[in-house]
């Protein structure tokens, strides 16, 4: 779930992993260490998630991300994202043998609590899905 947050992070400009740096107008500088081109951002992404939610980050990644001066630079999205508040544990739920959904035992007070459907796929467990809101 924290490797989800970095993807939501990242994509959407937070300053925690982003600088504003004026090489390129409208977009934030990446610098988070782990990703030093779109690809490792890809490649994160195919080992945190799964499924559609997969190909949909992936496209996104194709919609605001852009590599210049060996750097990556992020489009200003203007708009808040979910977090997922793992500080205080998380509840899993719905065990099976090949998926299980995890919510966060903390809320907060614009989106709620987060849960997150993992699948087992490739030899890892990675997210298929996600939701936010009053889930308990």
């Amino acid at each position: 779930m924290k490797d989800f947050n970095a993807i939501m992070a990242v994509l959407n400009a937070s300053p925690q992993y982003t600088t504003e740096d004026s090489a390129v107008e409208g977009y934030a500088k990446v610098t988070d260490s782990r990703f030093k081109s779109i690809a490792n951002v890809k490649n994160f992404i195919s080992a945190t998630c799964t499924g559609l939610l997969e190909n949909n980050l992936l496209r996104e990644c194709d919609n605001c991300l852009i590599e210049k001066d060996s750097s990556i630079y992020v489009k200003h999205a203007y708009r808040s994202f979910y977090q997922f508040r793992t500080e205080k544990g998380v509840t899993v739920t719905d065990p099976a043998m090949n998926y299980f959904s995890a919510i966060t035992n903390e809320d907060d007070d614009l989106f709620g609590y987060g849960k997150a459907t993992f699948s087992y796929h490739e030899g890892r467990w990675r997210i298929k899905s996600y939701e936010f809101g009053d889930l308990k």
